[in-house]
C-alpha cells in the first residue's frame, strides 16, 4: 500500500483472526451466487480522502473484505493528487471522497474523464469512479453520474455496501453507471 502526499505511514495492522471471522459472517449475509463470484479485475485501486482516518479505515476494510481481488492500493490525500498519480500509473478502479478542500471529486472526476489541464493517462480516463461520500440524495447520485462516476457507496462504509458495489461494478462495462 503506498499513501502519497503525507508523510505519517498509515499502519498495517490487519488482525488474521478478525479476518476469518469477518469474512465468514459477510460470505452468510451474501446469497450463494454473490458470495461465489471471485473477479479478478481490481488489482490497483486509487484511494481519494482528504481526511487519513478515512482513507486508513477504507484501505483496512478492503484489505479484510476484498483482499482476493484488491492487490494494491494507492491512497492519496487530494483530488489534485490524484490527478498527478493517474498521470503516471495506471490503475483498475478509483475511490474518490467528495468534499475535499482545493479540488473536489466532482471536479476531479470530471478531469480524469476529460481534462486539458491534466495528463491522465489514456488507459485512466475510462476506469470506474466511485463516490465515497455522505452526500448520496438521488439528487447527489446525479450528479455523480453526470460528472462521469459510476456508483456511490455511503459513508460510513460498510464491509457489505462496499462488496456489493464493487461485484455490481464487475458485472458492467467500464463508465456504465451502476
Amino acid at each position: 500500500m503506498t499513501l502519497i502526499g503525507s508523510r505519517a505511514p498509515l499502519p498495517e495492522s490487519p488482525l488474521p483472526v478478525e479476518k476469518k471471522h469477518v469474512r465468514h459472517r459477510l460470505r452468510r449475509h451474501h446469497s450463494a451466487a454473490v458470495s461465489d463470484i471471485r473477479p479478478s479485475r481490481l488489482e490497483r485501486v486509487l484511494l481519494v480522502d482528504d481526511n487519513p482516518i478515512n482513507l486508513q479505515v477504507l484501505s483496512r476494510l478492503l484489505r479484510l473484505h476484498m483482499g482476493d481481488i484488491v492487490k494494491d492500493m494507492t491512497l492519496v490525500k487530494s483530488g489534485v493528487k490524484a490527478l498527478e498519480v493517474l498521470g503516471r500509473h495506471s490503475f483498475d478502479l478509483v475511490l474518490l471522497d467528495i468534499d475535499m478542500p482545493l479540488l473536489n471529486g466532482i471536479d476531479t472526476a470530471k478531469h480524469i474523464r476529460h481534462s486539458n489541464t491534466f495528463d491522465v493517462l489514456l488507459s485512466n480516463q475510462t476506469i470506474p469512479i466511485i463516490a465515497v461520500t455522505t452526500n448520496d440524495s438521488p439528487e447527489d447520485k446525479i450528479a455523480y453520474i453526470k460528472a462521469g462516476m459510476n456508483g456511490c457507496i455511503s459513508k460510513p462504509v460498510s464491509p457489505l455496501s462496499v462488496r456489493q458495489t464493487l461485484f455490481r461494478l464487475l458485472e458492467h462495462t467500464p463508465h456504465t453507471p451502476l
